[in-house]
């Protein structure tokens, strides 16, 4: 099993997966506390707010240990020197959008 959120926020994929009646939640984890605190986090508008929260709940998860993370995603990107502003996200896409190739540029 593995898993790749698709935003930064904690809001949207991974931390809804420990909620009790989650249909993801294959590891029938269920906790009253990750349950309110979800709720918290899914009732903030600030985005700073929502991620301090977020932290709460994944500190919660990971000391009832419901999963063992064997394995966690790691990006390698080769990219020549002379590339500027390559930009890859969170979920491993690339933006050739700012992209450019310095002219001034110089192998020494």
């Amino acid at each position: 099993m593995g898993w790749l959120g698709s935003t930064a926020d904690p809001n949207s994929d991974y931390l809804n997966v420990f909620r009790c009646e989650h249909p993801q939640n294959d590891m029938r984890y269920c906790d009253d506390e990750v349950e309110r605190k979800l709720d918290e986090v899914a009732a903030e508008p600030d985005g700073k707010r929502r991620m301090e929260l977020g932290r709460e709940v994944e500190a919660k998860v990971l000391s009832d240990a419901p999963i063992i993370p064997l394995f966690l995603y790691t990006q390698n990107h080769l990219q020549k020197p002379y590339v500027r502003d390559l930009y890859v996200n969170l979920a491993d896409h690339q933006s050739l959008r700012s992209t450019w190739i310095d002219p001034a540029w110089r192998n020494r």
